[in-house]
């Protein structure tokens, strides 16, 4: 039988199959998680504790990113294929302007990354060929000269923007990945989608939206 929302119930990937999960399942690992202590990364907001009951779900449990010392590492234990930090935490034009040498957050966040590259793993899946992360995280001195708004999702590094190399390529992405991803609602993301571009947040403060860009709107408010 369908799922109820038209998206597939029999997906190719884990990732996908998330749509099968229970909406408890987050907030009662999460709970868990809160309580346990001899863990760094157990200390948590409640984002944050979402954020790691997915990745638990997703098989990447109990990997504390406090136990490496930079993230390419953290991400390849967590599963991450084909995205690197490098490529995730490079400074564009405003944020070489600001002095930046690389955009590396806080080690706390690094799992809200790892969540956002396997996300975007079975997105370069789907698309069948390579796609390009930028904007992971944008602090607020960059995301301000930048031309971000103040309530980015950006800012705490809960965003990626992914480019493609054709529509085509997007559009199975879409379909394959963030549709079922996005129709579940466990992940509480926001979805943005252009002609060759997908801004794809989690758990963010604005919860759950949709919205495609056009040349007039460039950016919502939220982004």
């Amino acid at each position: 039988m369908g799922h109820p929302m038209g998206y597939s119930t029999s997906p190719s990937n884990r990732l996908a199959g998330c749509i099968q999960w229970r909406p408890q399942s987050l907030h009662t690992i999460g709970r868990r998680n809160t309580r346990q202590t001899n863990s760094s990364i157990y200390a948590m907001s409640i984002t944050d504790s979402k954020i790691q009951a997915a990745l638990t779900l997703l098989g990447a449990h109990d990997i504390d990113p406090s136990d490496y010392g930079y993230p390419q590492p953290y991400l390849e234990a967590c599963g991450v294929r084909f995205f690197t930090s490098r490529e995730m935490t490079s400074p564009g034009k405003s944020a070489l302007a600001l002095g930046y040498a690389d955009l590396i957050p806080p080690t706390a966040w690094w799992p809200r990354g790892a969540l956002l590259a396997l996300i975007a793993d079975r997105c370069r899946d789907a698309a069948g060929a390579p796609v390009r992360m930028r904007n992971w995280w944008r602090p607020k001195d960059v995301n301000a000269r930048g031309g971000g708004t103040t309530r980015s999702a950006h800012i705490p590094a809960l965003a990626v923007d992914l480019d493609y190399r054709t529509r085509a390529q997007r559009a199975r992405a879409v379909k394959r990945v963030i549709r079922p991803l996005y129709g579940s609602g466990l992940l509480e993301m926001g979805l943005g989608i252009g002609w060759r571009t997908t801004h794809i947040d989690c758990f963010s403060e604005h919860g759950q939206r949709f919205w495609k860009y056009s040349k007039k709107v460039l950016r919502p408010s939220w982004a």
